[in-house]
């Protein structure tokens, strides 16, 4: 048995992503009759098998989700600070990039699951359950897509969000009196 190790170039046609990374074949004395080939693409999208059929076994890794405007409440749209903690009433937005039309997509605060829909497009809006209260601080979003037949894939990257629910505190600064005169 030889082994050979190259560069390439893998299209997922089922799930129409592209990846590039190291593609690991080995031969056996049986391929002239169509023996089974494994092989592993460690691509850009994450890591998925592919089976001897050529039919991926895990889904690739979604991207890092990101807090959308209408919850990204701190001084400015894009800093990822929020008043919005996952209670009732208060649930968070976010949208997930590269994902796998069909896939259900899950999100996941510091570990816990707080939302989960189903991929539609390669780009998917998840709304939290409400159900998990953040504490204050920073809060690390992950995302995990599962297509429909195959495992789940690895966790996409981290996207710190502060939760601060504390209100601002409120100053009250005497006015010193200019009247001379008295009433």
């Amino acid at each position: 048995m030889t082994s050979r190790f190259s560069l390439a170039i893998a299209i997922c046609v089922s799930c129409g992503l592209l990846a590039a990374g190291a593609w690991a074949q080995r031969d056996t004395a049986f391929q002239s009759v169509g023996a089974t080939r494994n092989a592993l693409v460690a691509g850009a999208m994450g890591y998925f098998g592919v089976s001897s059929t050529g039919v991926p076994t895990i889904t690739p890794a979604p991207g890092t989700p990101d807090l959308a405007a209408g919850s990204d409440l701190g001084p400015v749209n894009n800093d990822d600070v929020t008043s919005r903690n996952n209670s009732a009433g208060k649930t968070l937005q976010f949208t997930v990039p590269n994902t796998v039309p069909g896939a259900v997509v899950q999100l996941f605060a510091d570990g816990t699951l707080v939302g989960q829909a189903t991929a539609t497009t390669t780009s998917t809006v998840i709304t939290t359950n409400g159900t998990v209260t953040l504490a204050n601080g920073a809060r690390l979003f992950t995302a995990v897509q599962t297509s429909p037949g195959l495992n789940a894939s690895a966790a996409s990257a981290a996207l710190a969000v502060t939760v601060d629910t504390t209100a601002p505190g409120v100053a009250f600064f005497p006015i010193p009196s200019t009247r001379t005169d008295a009433l």
